[in-house]
């Protein structure tokens, strides 16, 4: 089995890929927020089902700024607040969200805005590691010959950071 095949199995059985070693193993784990499980699957190895909590959930997937926009507008028309209202209370300039907000935006925020509309509205931006697309899995198993180089260079970037700070 190829390495590709062998990490869409690993998602296939509930599971998300966190690293993949040069050897081909992979350590996955639960996708569950809060969930701490992880294990090490090596190519041929057994990959054990993980049960699907089936409790509802509160998270708001995103996958486009238009579902963003779609949320955050939602959000605000729940709480009852007009734009403006929200633009003050977020310290955003006056029409910015109003742009942000219509069905086809004339402007996109940039991070920092998105972030300060999203919490000015109680929501949490999480970032939640998912399914690896074919082509990233394809990408592991092409590149595992420069597995030991890149990992040195990422140690030498974090000591070279770490001297910085001091």
């Amino acid at each position: 089995m190829s390495d590709a095949k062998f990490f869409r199995a690993i998602e296939a059985r509930g599971w998300m890929i966190e690293a993949a070693d040069k050897d081909s193993s992979c350590i996955a784990r639960c996708k569950e927020p809060g969930c701490s499980m992880r294990l090490r699957i090596k190519p041929g190895g057994v990959i054990p089902k993980r049960e699907v909590d089936q409790r509802l959930s509160l998270d708001e997937v995103i996958e486009s700024f238009d579902d963003a926009r779609q949320v955050l507008r939602r959000r605000r028309e729940q709480l009852g607040l007009s734009i403006e209202e929200v633009e003050t209370a977020a310290g955003i300039a006056t029409d910015q969200m109003l742009k942000f907000e219509r069905d086809e935006p004339t402007r996109l925020p940039n991070i920092v805005t998105y972030l300060i509309w999203a919490q000015t509205l109680g929501y949490e931006v999480v970032l939640r590691p998912s399914t690896l697309p074919p082509i990233t899995c394809r990408l592991i198993e092409e590149t595992r010959d420069r597995y030991e180089s890149r990992k040195r260079r990422a140690e030498l970037l974090r000591q070279k950071r770490r001297r910085a700070r001091r």
